[in-house]
């Protein structure tokens, strides 16, 4: 169930605003405008549809996605400030938005979605941590006010949001996770097919992406030459980029190996692209074409995986990794619980986080 459609019930009238997995838009009682996943092109993010044409009338074009490219941050340093400049100016819009509506209307709920704060401390942590390996002290002294300022002036405009709730109200301020730094990135799926948990189909298109793959045409392979090009001066834009990287949704014809090529007959565990350290088993019954039997052969196979994931080493230095494992039945209970990935992977050592590509 989703949280509006679990607040509907007691028909509460709300305000959910720039909350990324909420498009397209519902039919909510009160107003609803999608975050960052809304489409770039379609001006279809607000419930009512007309709820735009007010806002925009009022503080100018919707600022719905970034103007930069986060990445590049990495690569150029003019980027940097670019990114900084970027999420102040989207908070500003969005909160002054958000204090409109809470001014011309009262809500029984208001959800509120602030993305900036992610986004500085996934491409800016080198910036705050003289640990990391791309810390420069001359980056951390032109920049580090710059990003104090952010966050001081994020804290003023959620003042400005109680005040306007009023008293009455209970808030809960969270995050979808936390930070530190991450210097490496371990991929599930290539880890689960290289212990042969995934299959390749032998589909003359998907073995030759394998092919490609294995020569060394990956993901990681585009992201160094998409740097290489930002390093000697090629400028993407931020909608532009976010089209091209649509194609390698899993659906959609995609030009490098992906889960598009899994032979699902034959696989028994995948990671979703994007879940970070979540392994989900090929159950059937759950999964679409499931193979593994609910029961002993799903215990066996997921106590076989969480052995392995335990004993992972760094095959750089072959040191032992030591990462937290948990399988779905420690993580949760109750009537969804069925619903969440098998096992989780959370590494310990060595700056790492188990990301998911293909």
């Amino acid at each position: 169930k989703t949280l509006w459609d679990l607040l509907g019930k007691g028909n509460k009238k709300m305000a959910v605003l720039n909350v990324p997995m909420t498009y397209p838009p519902q039919n909510v009682n009160g107003v609803m405008i999608s975050g960052f996943l809304s489409s770039a092109k379609d001006r279809d993010c607000t419930y009512p549809p007309e709820l735009l044409d007010e806002i925009e009338n009022k503080f100018g074009p919707y600022y719905l996605l970034g103007k930069t490219v986060d990445v590049a941050t990495l690569h150029n340093e003019k980027y940097i400030g670019a990114l900084i400049d970027d999420c102040e100016k989207m908070s500003a819009y969005k909160f002054d938005v958000a204090h409109h509506l809470m001014e011309k209307d009262d809500y029984d709920v208001v959800v509120f979605h602030e993305w900036g704060s992610d986004r500085i401390q996934h491409w800016l942590w080198h910036i705050l941590d003289p640990s990391h390996s791309k810390y420069e002290k001359r980056l951390e002294e032109k920049y580090r006010q710059k990003i104090i300022d952010y966050y001081r002036a994020v804290d003023e405009r959620i003042g400005k949001l109680l005040e306007l709730a009023g008293p009455g109200y209970s808030v809960c301020i969270m995050s979808d996770h936390g930070f530190g730094p991450v210097e490496r990135s371990i991929d599930l799926n290539v880890w689960l097919l290289q212990e042969g948990y995934i299959s390749i189909k032998k589909s003359l298109s998907s073995q030759v992406r394998y092919l490609l793959w294995k020569g060394g045409l990956t993901y990681e392979c585009l992201s160094n030459l998409f740097g290489k090009l930002i390093k000697w001066g090629f400028k993407p834009k931020a909608v532009e980029l976010r089209e091209m990287l649509s194609l390698f949704r899993m659906g959609r014809w995609n030009p490098l190996l992906s889960l598009n090529d899994v032979d699902w007959s034959k696989t028994k565990a995948y990671a979703k692209t994007s879940a970070l350290g979540q392994i989900i088993i090929n159950l059937k019954g759950r999964e679409p074409q499931g193979i593994v039997a609910p029961g002993k052969e799903y215990n066996l196979l997921q106590e076989e995986i969480v052995e392995k994931l335990k004993n992972l080493y760094d095959p750089q230095d072959c040191r032992q990794i030591k990462g937290l494992v948990h399988t779905r039945e420690e993580v949760y209970e109750g009537p969804f619980s069925t619903s969440a990935p098998d096992i989780f992977y959370l590494p310990q050592s060595d700056r790492f986080q188990a990301g998911n590509v293909i």
